[in-house]
């Protein structure tokens, strides 16, 4: 996730002051490159999930998946997991429309889940 928030833009000195400085530049940096740093505590994830615009929750299991190798065993895609809280954020209409058009521009046939009609 860190690795992408830089990708799209945000600079590790934003990363730093957007979570109130909870984290230094220098740390959010390491953190994308893969370096070893000490994980944060547990009461620095309502910073990062604003700064990230996540759930505290999504931080927690971001922190768990890096820093103690512990994963979902859901099968939910880092994908789908990276867009969860924006799309559970939308009106109904709205999710509805984001629906339409990711059904649209999926490649092949639309498989309905088993529980739709």
């Amino acid at each position: 996730m860190v690795k992408d928030l830089n990708r799209r833009g945000m600079r590790f000195i934003d990363m730093q002051t957007k979570s109130d400085d909870a984290r230094s530049a220098a740390w959010w940096n390491q953190v994308a490159n893969g370096a070893v740093v000490n994980p944060p505590p547990a009461d620095l994830f309502p910073k990062f999930a604003r700064m990230m615009g996540v759930t505290e929750r999504r931080v927690a299991e971001m922190a768990a998946q890096e820093w103690y190798g512990v994963t979902p065993k859901d099968g939910i895609s880092p994908r789908v997991l990276r867009l969860a809280d924006a799309l559970d954020s939308l009106s109904d209409d709205d999710a509805a429309m984001v629906e339409r058009l990711i059904r649209r521009m999926r490649k092949g046939p639309v498989k309905k889940p088993k529980n739709q009609s």
